[in-house]
């Protein structure tokens, strides 16, 4: 997001807020300057504009702790964590109770790799199950549409992870649609709805998945 500003717009089904713990939660742009609170984002946007996906960057145990905090506080679903760190992330997700034992929060998970061209599937697929992710974001050129197809084969033997895709322009968006990514993050989402309003209804883009709440296949 580049400007709150923007959400009052039409939006897309989710905003990626940036937050970070200081003097409260704050949602920061990628610099790390404040934009706002995280409460009034919440209260301004999220009733009938986004799906807010909280990203907390790895390391911070500050943040992580005050957002897990805040979610559970204001009885926040339907929300995604996304971090690039999976033990940031976990440390989000689960939450120990007062049995000693540790709990899974409803909102989703979603585990950022930055090296994913060096993993195969069954590494991130194991690296998110480790955090409690359900999606894994790679970028547009860690793997290939032949590596993206292969991975349908292997969701018939149990890997229940979706693919998220971070693409820059116009060009790696349509490439990752037609490609089969899951769910695509991008910084032009005005561009994006104009990019899939293009296409003609009950266009099928990628081999067919029966598909529940949120993006996530049926298990």
């Amino acid at each position: 997001i580049k400007g709150l500003s923007d959400l009052s717009a039409k939006a897309p089904a989710m905003a990626i807020l940036r937050v970070k713990n200081s003097s409260g939660l704050k949602v920061v742009d990628k610099n790390g300057e404040e934009l706002a609170s995280l409460t009034d984002v919440i209260n301004d946007y999220t009733a009938d504009k986004i799906i807010p996906a909280f990203y907390v960057s790895g390391g911070d145990t500050s943040t992580a702790s005050s957002l897990q905090n805040y979610i559970v506080t204001n009885d926040i679903e339907d929300a995604f964590v996304i971090s690039n760190n999976g033990d940031t992330l976990k440390s989000v997700l689960f939450r120990k109770n007062v049995m000693g034992t540790y709990s899974k929060l409803i909102v989703g998970g979603m585990l950022e790799f930055e090296n994913a061209k060096d993993l195969t599937w069954k590494e991130i697929n194991v690296a998110c199950y480790n955090s409690g992710a359900r999606v894994a974001l790679i970028d547009y050129n860690d793997k290939t549409k032949a590596e993206l197809h292969a991975l349908y084969d292997d969701r018939l033997y149990g890997v229940p992870m979706s693919v998220f895709i971070k693409v820059d322009n116009a060009t790696e968006m349509q490439s990752a649609v037609l490609d089969g990514a899951w769910g695509i993050t991008v910084s032009d989402w005005k561009g994006t709805i104009d990019f899939m309003e293009s296409f003609k209804q009950n266009v099928v883009v990628r081999p067919m998945n029966i598909i529940a709440h949120r993006g996530m296949d049926v298990l």
